[in-house]
């Protein structure tokens, strides 16, 4: 029971997701900044306007996540044994498969061993931020939020003709600053006692 209630917890947060992601262009998580990559690679600019602009592709992902539901059920009924399997195999057999697909999976787009290159990169990186204590997931966020973050910023400083307190002279800027602030201390506090706890 532990293991579906985790299960059903993590599939239920995915479609929660794309309420912050569609709405708004924020993702919640490390698959909604990679699917808002994906959304802004074919020119969808996620937001208010993205039903009105681009409704028969928004309603097709809901329509595709209720079909995903129901094929869960039934895929994951049939494979819930060989997939265990594979799992409890040797790790010296799996992962080599995992990296040949991964390997053909990234060189099969543009036929470049750049791409592979870049693909060897990014995991060694990810891998150091493993051992370092860093979670990959913010990267994702931000990597794919990056390009939004310089296009409003540069739109703000031309309004505003450079003067930078368009960023904290209103009252909303202000508030929001403040919970960002707070938010952070908070943060860190919780994980300064969890260490004491530990130590403890």
């Amino acid at each position: 029971m532990k293991v579906v209630a985790s299960e059903a917890g993590n599939n239920a947060v995915s479609g929660a997701n794309l309420i912050p992601l569609l709405t708004l262009g924020i993702p919640g998580s490390a698959i909604a900044a990679l699917l808002l990559g994906a959304l802004m690679l074919q020119g969808i600019t996620p937001g208010p306007m993205i039903f009105i602009d681009h409704g028969p592709i928004i309603y097709a992902i809901f329509i595709l996540m209720i079909l995903a539901n129901f094929s869960n059920i039934f895929f994951g009924h049939i494979l819930i044994k060989p997939l265990t399997r594979v799992l409890k195999g040797n790790p010296s057999i799996v992962f080599p498969i995992v990296l040949l697909i991964c390997f053909t999976g990234v060189y099969s787009i543009n036929n470049r061993l750049m791409d592979v290159g870049v693909m060897v990169v990014i995991g060694v990186f990810s891998y150091l931020l493993r051992k370092v204590g860093v979670p990959v997931a913010p990267m994702v966020i931000a990597f794919v939020l990056t390009r939004m973050l310089e296009q409003n910023f540069r739109l703000s400083l031309i309004l505003s003709r450079g003067d930078f307190a368009i960023f904290y002279a209103s009252p909303i800027n202000k508030v929001l600053i403040a919970i960002c602030l707070v938010a952070s201390i908070l943060v860190f506090v919780q994980r300064a006692r969890a260490k004491r706890a530990l130590a403890d």
